[in-house]
């Protein structure tokens, strides 16, 4: 899924220039991976 969805944006000609990943406080899974994520993306 993740490739699928940045690998979407580079094959658009986007220039992936950020990422951040997140969690939910309370949500047990976030303890062990985050849940959230963030792509910053630019067309040059």
């Amino acid at each position: 899924m993740l490739e699928a969805q940045i690998g979407g944006q580079t094959d658009a000609g986007f220039r992936i220039v950020g990422f951040y990943e997140d969690g939910s406080p309370g949500d047990p899974l976030s303890a062990f991976i985050p849940n959230h994520l963030a792509t910053l993306a630019e067309k040059p």
